[in-house]
């Protein structure tokens, strides 16, 4: 636990989001992650392929919707379940969110919370 500078970024490609976060402690990054967002018709769902230096590889991919200004997105994995939170509620801010629980059963454990504002340049 802790805290440590992060950025999040965003681009459309297309119909897709590109997401690209990285962490930063004591200067130095010590964790990214890139994603893809995109809406699957026939599911009538978003679907996101994420990766990470945490060891997050291709699997299956998280899916959700969006509920009021908040897209949940949820994944089941060999070594548990994760879930992704983008949270628009605030104006100008992002708050992003990925828990993990390892059984169905277990209560959900924060791995990443942020709070992320727009930079003006």
């Amino acid at each position: 636990a802790g805290s440590c500078r992060g950025r999040f970024s965003t681009r459309m490609l297309g119909d897709y989001l590109i997401l690209e976060y990285q962490r930063e402690r004591d200067w130095r990054v010590c964790f990214r992650g890139h994603g893809i967002i995109a809406w699957d018709p026939e599911s009538e769902a978003y679907s996101l392929c994420w990766i990470d230096t945490a060891g997050q590889g291709f699997g299956p991919l998280a899916v959700g919707r969006w509920r009021e200004r908040e897209l949940c997105l949820e994944q089941e994995t060999r070594t548990g379940d994760v879930r992704y939170l983008f949270d628009l509620t605030e104006s100008e801010a992002l708050s992003f969110w990925i828990d993990r629980r390892l059984d169905s059963d277990d209560e959900w454990q924060p791995v990443v919370q942020g709070e992320y504002r727009r930079v003006r340049r």
